[in-house]
């Protein structure tokens, strides 16, 4: 009989801690967040050939980086590349040595064969864990991503330059650069027979050292002596 009373008397001792524990064990349970709280997934569209997937991760959790994939849910498309950043080196009590992610991380999606105007419908999986112990089951999301076209702009077209109309000078100027020189000697002399003429001939006498001197490099003394020469002789 007093065997029994001790063994009562223990047990009710006992029970304050035990539901301590259990209240505890429950308050624990509830501070891990839902497996969409806990990670995030975005995916847009650089273009019609790259997408670019958003990982968003609550600190105290993390992603295995090998448990991250995707593929195309239909159509013609075809994932042709899938770039992951590196990952920190993790020892897990699940799965041993791996890689995981603790930080948000961005991976480029490459694709090919995507129907222009159209959008892609993608599967994704990835699974992670909490730092205090919880593991998530492999979650399993499906989006559409809106590809963008991308449109080339077409040149501008360029306006054309009109020519100068031809004039007196242009055509003398013309005469100059690409004429026979002999024909140049002939229009010097011309030009002193037509100056003679007029009341005041020493003017002309800068603009026929211009004349030559325009001609740069190209002319020789010999050539200067003659175009003077013609010209002085027209004026005689």
């Amino acid at each position: 009989m007093i065997r029994r009373l001790l063994s009562l008397l223990l047990l009710l001792s006992l029970a304050p801690l035990v539901q301590a524990d259990l209240l505890s064990f429950g308050s624990k349970k509830s501070t891990f967040l839902p497996a969409d709280q806990a990670f995030g997934l975005e995916i847009h569209a650089v273009d019609q050939h790259k997408l670019i997937a958003s990982f968003r991760i609550t600190p105290g959790y993390y992603l295995y980086r090998d448990k991250v994939g995707f593929s195309v849910a239909q159509g013609k498309a075809k994932i042709t590349r899938v770039s992951l950043p590196q990952g920190e080196s993790k020892d897990d009590p699940n799965f041993g040595v791996l890689e995981v992610y603790h930080q948000s991380f961005q991976a480029e999606i490459l694709i090919e064969k995507a129907e222009a105007g159209k959008p892609l419908l993608l599967n994704a999986t990835y699974q992670g864990c909490s730092d205090k112990g919880l593991c998530y089951p492999p979650i399993e999301k499906q989006l559409s991503v809106d590809l963008v076209t991308v449109i080339s702009a077409a040149p501008a077209p360029v306006a054309a330059t009109p020519l100068p109309p031809d004039n007196e000078n242009t055509q003398i100027a013309r005469l100059f650069q690409h004429g026979d020189f002999w024909l140049i000697v002939s229009f010097f002399f011309g030009a002193g027979l037509l100056l003679a003429l007029t009341p005041c001939v020493f003017p002309m006498i800068p603009i026929l050292s211009g004349i030559i001197v325009g001609r740069g490099p190209k002319i020789t003394h010999m050539h200067a002596f003659m175009l003077s020469l013609a010209y002085v002789l027209g004026m005689a």
